[in-house]
């Protein structure tokens, strides 16, 4: 059994064993008489402890807790003997390669020493090459300081003489430590010595021009580099704004120009159509139409080739600005509002009356309690409509546009009987015109016995307009009967109540039966 002992070495906790702890001790103790009269002792031996808890730390594994003797002997053959130190030698230990580590360098820096720490890495002489290298790449590719930073924050900094060392390739032993903390102490010395010198001359004439014109040197360069980040972060400005203005007005060209707009109706419904096939279920006369046409062209293109001219400029640094040119393109916009303007005021008065028809139908040869409810999705050459789109359909065919969906509500039944009323609702200028739009409403369903199955769209004829044209169904259930709905109808329930605080979507594919106090689930 041997005697360990718990040693705090550089801040570091370690187990050795009592011959190798006696003969660290000696060791440092030793080394620590050579430095007495030494200026910066303290930080030279927290330097070599450092070192020392570094490879005893390398050393320590999950079957190797404990610092041997020869670990001890080890360390010591790596970092030299005092006596070395005083000869001023230090002599290669066979096998003993020197490491090389990145590290931020503190005593060169500009910012933080990145450049100057890479340099010392790679060999550099001079960091200033890998600054220049930064500087280009802020202006080439936009990436310098965002690198910068980046490496700055996961490079650590050289703190202790060690890392400065290795930070250069230079092998960790006691005479490049006391050799490094001599030279940061002669040069803190000169620095200060500096320092103190040009305070003293700072009221002679000849050294006072000097500095003030070395401050203005580099005052001018740090404005310089400013102007120039400034006016490349412009022409970047200039250049998206370019791009985004092309791609708009090419969009608003094709939109107004071209045959077909995808309009998406849902993941599995998609249908095309262009501007003007969608103009004409809104406005009344063609000359409308163009004159909305024109108008919304205007409103939309000013903005964005005003947009494209300024962009122009800032890239390009045109300085030359067209007479008039603004205010023709203010006017043009004005005038595109005005006109849009008067035109959704005259097209409201064709919203100003409402018209409803009620088509009340009894069903008939149910032969059960139970009134399945389904719905007929549409399908044409040119469309495909699955009634679990995310949204509602408008698909223009021929001389009519089919829109979706309508709204299905249950209630009770007043009588023994199922009984269903189907709406058509539609505006109008007047009474009359409504409810002529409202009669003229195409919808349809089918019933085969117990079943019943209602269109998932209805149709609205071109001469009508689209003047919000609307089919509720309403479903009326005798007490102590039951409806099934199906899974497609989700679209199409509209403010069902029930009992069970089912929301309307979430009530299809189940079957409800009506109680005294309304719908109840007989499977959820």
């Amino acid at each position: 059994m041997n005697k360990t002992v718990i040693s705090n070495i550089s801040g570091m906790i370690f187990h050795l064993n009592e011959d190798a702890y006696d003969k660290l001790n000696v060791y440092l103790q030793t080394i620590g008489s050579y430095f007495n009269a030494s200026e910066g002792k303290a930080e030279i031996m927290a330097d070599i402890e450092a070192r020392i808890a570094e490879m005893f730390k390398a050393k320590i594994t999950a079957t190797n807790q404990v610092i041997t003797d020869s670990d001890v002997d080890e360390v010591i053959a790596i970092m030299g003997q005092p006596e070395e130190f005083v000869d001023g030698q230090s002599p290669p230990v066979q096998g003993q390669q020197t490491r090389n580590r990145i590290f931020r360098d503190p005593d060169n820096r500009i910012f933080g020493g990145v450049c100057s720490g890479l340099s010392a890495y790679f060999g550099i002489s001079d960091p200033i090459w890998l600054r220049l290298l930064f500087v280009l790449m802020l202006f080439i590719f936009g990436t310098g300081p965002l690198l910068y930073i980046i490496l700055w924050i996961i490079i650590p900094q050289a703190k202790t003489s060690a890392e400065k060392l290795e930070m250069k390739g230079e092998p960790v032993n006691i005479n490049n430590i006391s050799k490094s903390v001599h030279e940061e102490f002669e040069g803190i010395k000169k620095k200060f010595n500096e320092f103190s010198t040009e305070a003293k001359n700072i009221n002679k004439s000849e050294n006072y021009a000097k500095i003030k014109y070395t401050a203005n040197r580099f005052t001018d360069f740090i404005l310089n580099i400013l102007r120039l980040a400034i006016v490349s972060i412009g022409k970047l400005f200039g250049f998206l704004l370019i791009l985004f203005s092309i791609v708009f007005l090419v969009s608003i060209i094709v939109l107004f120009v071209g045959s077909n707009v995808f309009i998406d109706a849902g993941l599995d419904s998609v249908s095309g159509f262009s501007f003007n096939e969608v103009f004409v279920y809104f406005f009344s006369s063609p000359e409308q139409m163009r004159l909305v046409k024109i108008a919304l062209f205007l409103v939309l293109f000013v903005p964005f080739f005003s947009l494209l001219i300024a962009g122009i400029k800032i890239l390009f640094n045109i300085k030359r600005k067209i007479s008039g040119m603004g205010s023709v393109f203010f006017i043009f916009w004005l005038a595109g509002i005005a006109i849009l303007i008067f035109s959704a005021f005259k097209l409201s008065s064709d919203f100003s009356n409402k018209a409803s028809l009620v088509n009340e139908i009894s069903p008939t040869q149910i032969t059960s309690d139970i009134l399945y409810i389904g719905m007929n999705e549409l399908n044409s050459p040119n469309f495909t409509f699955k009634a679990d789109s995310k949204a509602c359909i408008f698909h223009i065919e021929d001389e009519h546009v089919l829109v979706g969906y309508p709204k299905l509500n249950i209630i009770a039944s007043e009588s023994d009987s199922f009984k269903i009323n189907i709406t058509n609702t539609s505006f109008g200028s007047n009474k009359k015109e409504a409810v002529e739009r409202s009669k003229r409403i195409g919808y349809n369903y089918i019933q085969a016995d117990s079943l019943i199955v209602f269109d998932g769209f209805y149709k609205i004829e071109q001469e009508d307009k689209y003047r919000l044209q609307q089919v509720y169904i309403t479903v009326r259930v005798p007490e102590g009967k039951s409806v099934e709905l199906n899974p497609l109808l989700k679209k199409m329930l509209y403010n069902v109540e029930n009992t069970d605080n089912i929301e309307d979507k979430n009530m299809a594919g189940k079957r409800w039966k009506m109680t005294p106090h309304g719908l109840k689930c007989e499977n959820c």
